[in-house]
Parts: structure tokens; sequence; C-alpha cells
């Protein structure tokens, strides 16, 4: 949507209209203004929701750290300790999975 509008500046309404025409023509040079000064208040709104969420996501990452850190350490020792019944191998790859996609 934004990228049609962008391209709808670039393009004269009328194809028989030379740009050289265009410069001069006071009420299409305020259409683009408009439409740019929109483009820039967007984007800016844009960024600020971006950097605000950033900000509120940035107090979990430690958190998801440390979790995911001690699930693969809770996966390794149980390996190391060779503790399986075989009832636990069905639920390894899903643990596994889990422990990954945290700590990533």
């Amino acid at each position: 949507m934004l990228t049609d509008l962008i391209d709808e500046i670039t393009r004269p309404e009328n194809c028989e209209v030379l740009e050289s025409s265009l410069i001069d023509d006071s009420e299409y040079q305020q259409q683009v203004k408009l439409k740019l000064i929109g483009f820039v208040k967007r984007n800016q709104e844009l960024y600020t929701a971006g950097r605000k969420k950033i900000k509120g996501i940035s107090n979990y990452v430690v958190h998801f750290s440390v979790c995911g850190l001690l699930g693969i350490t809770s996966v390794f020792y149980v390996i190391a300790t060779d503790s399986f019944v075989f009832y636990d191998y069905r639920y390894m790859p899903a643990l596994c999975l889990s422990c990954g996609v945290t700590a990533a």
C-alpha cells in the first residue's frame, strides 16, 4: 500500500503532461508535499511503536535466556546420568526443541 502511494507521487496523473510542467504546477507540488508529510509522520509512528515494543520485550530477554540455559542443562544432565526410561525417549525431542527455542 505504501509503495503504491509512493509510485503514485512519481507518476503524473495525466500521461500527456510533461514532467517539466509538473515542476511549475503548484497544485501538484502541494499534493506531493502533503503526501510526503504523511509518509514522514507514518514512518515516525512506526519507528516509535517499534522502539516501545523493543523496550518492553528487552526486560524478558534475560529471563528467557536463564530458563533456556536451565532447560538445556537439565537435558544434558539426564543424558549424562543415563537415567532414561523407555518412555522418556519420546518426550526428549519436544523438550530439546522447547529448550532450544527458549534459549534462542
